[in-house]
């Protein structure tokens, strides 16, 4: 006798999703950015706003990191709240957009490829 088969089971989102969610849906309803959000790893999230400009979020808050040339070291920032990152990051990304592609993907990992690494590496 065959087992039955096994039911999909819906799992809900977690904080960090619905922050993540939040804050894709205020890019796009506010300031016209399509990004996307990814489960990253347990209990965080992250929003793909623009190459190079990747948002995360543990449900609680959300930090980046700035995209800027003029800094030897990257600078780390961070909101409290989806409405004061979505600004911010919708200035980071008009900035990024005036800068040629090739500087902004010259030796960095882009998100696809840190999550094809965490991902589907084989064994």
């Amino acid at each position: 006798m065959s087992a039955p088969p096994r039911l999909a089971v819906e799992r809900s989102p977690t904080a960090a999703e619905r922050l993540a969610a939040e804050l894709a849906d205020l890019l796009a309803r506010e300031h016209h950015i399509l990004a996307d959000t990814h489960a990253i790893i347990d209990g965080e999230a992250a929003v793909s706003v623009y190459v190079s400009l990747l948002a995360r979020t543990d449900g609680r808050r959300i930090w980046w990191q700035v995209p800027t040339t003029q800094r030897r070291r990257p600078l780390w920032t961070y909101a409290t709240t989806p409405a004061g990152a979505a600004r911010r990051l919708a200035v980071h990304c008009r900035q990024l957009q005036t800068r040629p592609m090739t500087e902004l993907v010259r030796g960095r990992l882009m998100l696809a490829d840190v999550l094809v690494n965490r991902d589907a590496t084989p064994v």
